[in-house]
């Protein structure tokens, strides 16, 4: 399935924003409902493999199969805090929920995040927060 132009615009547009926060920021980075301290950036479309390590995952090297790719990960202190979904017709879909849960199992502190395109694209600047469904925290 192929992705709409509203889902491309919005996951790209959130990513800049949060960029922007982080380039804008010191150690430590806010734009509501997210907080971060800058370490390994914010990633579009990383793959997460099924050897990934969400501890060590900046020393990951060994590469199988792909399990899912979030639309953005946001990384404190070298491991993903944040997997942020944009949805323009559907939800996230629960075998990816399940994936991710899984992958995630005995590794707490990590907030899934489902953020809709038009809560995004209806602003001509960065917000000063970002309206986001929280649907799965580990």
């Amino acid at each position: 399935m192929s992705e709409t132009y509203q889902h491309k615009a919005a996951k790209i547009l959130l990513a800049n924003w949060l960029s922007e926060t982080e380039k804008e920021s010191g150690d430590f980075c806010k734009l509501p409902p997210f907080e971060w301290r800058k370490n390994a950036g914010v990633h579009i479309e990383l793959p997460i493999y099924e050897t990934s390590d969400p501890y060590y995952f900046e020393t990951e090297d060994s590469k199988t199969n792909i399990l899912f790719r979030p639309d953005i990960t946001v990384f404190h202190k070298g491991a993903p805090i944040y997997i942020i979904e944009i949805f323009h017709t559907h939800a996230t879909k629960r075998s990816k929920l399940n994936l991710i849960k899984n992958y995630l199992v005995g590794f707490g502190g990590v907030e899934v995040h489902e953020v809709n395109t038009v809560d995004i694209l209806r602003h001509d600047k960065k917000p000063k927060i970002i309206q986001t469904n929280i649907i799965l925290v580990t």
